[in-house]
């Protein structure tokens, strides 16, 4: 959590260019992680960093996460996922919601997990509206 604060700082003083390596290292620290704690905290890091960032880094980091975390092994892993794409209603653009967030959310709807399955139909109802 510290990490995050300490990023987001540094994002806010030196601009994302200047720091832009040391974020996207910890996300993929944090998201190749053997430990599910750790990929759930790229989760927490993204919703905190998401308005430091500007929409293209934020996109891009919205990219990498779905694609690293949509497949996790662990359930409450694509759980938070899906909650974290829902709180991101608004700041992901039309096209990349399409071509990126639904696709995955569609694939999560079928996810034999129960929980995975209805929270994912109850995020694609929720960005269509």
């Amino acid at each position: 959590e510290q990490t995050v604060l300490n990023a987001k700082q540094l994002i806010s003083i030196f601009g994302y260019d200047k720091v832009s390596e040391y974020i996207e290292d910890m996300f993929q620290t944090l998201l190749k992680s053997d430990n599910y704690l750790f990929r759930m905290t790229a989760l927490t890091a993204l919703s905190k960093l998401s308005d430091t960032l500007d929409n293209s880094t934020f996109q891009s980091l919205v990219e990498t996460t779905v694609n690293n975390l949509r497949d996790d092994r662990v359930p409450n892993v694509k759980f938070v996922l899906i909650k974290t794409i829902e709180e991101f209603k608004g700041k992901i653009s039309g096209p990349f919601l399409r071509s990126q967030i639904t696709p995955v959310l569609e694939k999560l709807r079928n996810d034999p997990d129960c929980d995975v399955a209805y929270f994912a139909s109850n995020a694609l109802q929720t960005l269509k509206k």
